[in-house]
């Protein structure tokens, strides 16, 4: 599989606390680049809200981050 596709399979554990359902499933991630670089694979993600002043906008970012960060490293600060 490639990283992209490597990513969304692990975003879709990420759900939405209030309506339990994947970032996936919601749309809410737009795009998913890669670069390999010395120190590992760089992943960027860019999602939106499902609402411009969501209250849980940090945590959710958080847990994309987490997801992402546990594919490629046994360290997800």
């Amino acid at each position: 599989m490639s990283v992209e596709s490597d990513v969304r399979e692990s975003l879709r554990s990420v759900e939405d606390p209030e309506m339990k359902i994947s970032v996936i499933e919601l749309g809410l991630i737009y795009e998913i680049r890669s670069e390999d670089k010395d120190d590992g694979t760089h992943i960027e993600v860019d999602m939106t809200l499902t609402s411009p002043g969501c209250p849980i906008a940090p945590e959710l970012m958080a847990a994309v981050h987490r997801a992402t960060c546990l594919l490629y490293t046994s360290d997800a600060a």
